[in-house]
């Protein structure tokens, strides 16, 4: 195998991609969860979007599910939304990546602790508690 084709299969194992937007791959370890995960110890459902809303206010749909579940977003562009959370006893950070697939109407998230080995299913039910803080925002603003 030539070293561009070695060089491009490390990237493509590195990185998810959703739309065109880097969502990085879950390393081998299950403190990590993402909707664009292959395999089933990592692989959680994207967060879906109903038609017809607009892309600003599923942004801000997604900042006001971030806080409501104690989340402090660090960064955010047309595309995607980084968040992170912090533990109360021991400080730990852990990161949150969102992004938009607008063919798919999904969410597409990621969710991964940075230190450690085992997360005790932590990020598995904060991105479920995302999901449905972002439903209940949803649902009042119908």
């Amino acid at each position: 195998m030539s070293r561009i084709a070695v060089l491009f299969a490390l990237c493509l194992s590195t990185f998810a991609w959703s739309e065109g937007v880097i969502l990085p791959a879950c390393p081998d370890k299950p403190n990590c969860v993402s909707s664009l995960a292959a395999d089933e110890d990592h692989a959680v459902a994207p967060i879906a979007v109903p038609e017809g809303v607009p892309e600003a206010v599923i942004w801000m749909r997604v900042r006001k599910a971030i806080e409501a579940t104690g989340g402090e977003v660090v960064a955010q562009d047309g595309q995607r939304l980084d968040a992170t959370y912090t533990s109360s006893l021991f400080r730990f950070v852990d990161d949150v990546s969102i992004v938009w697939n607008p063919r798919a109407r999904v969410l597409d998230i990621r969710s991964a602790s940075r230190t450690g080995y085992y997360d005790f299913g932590v990020n598995r039910r904060r991105v479920e508690a995302i999901r449905k803080a972002f439903e209940a925002v949803a649902g009042a603003a119908a």
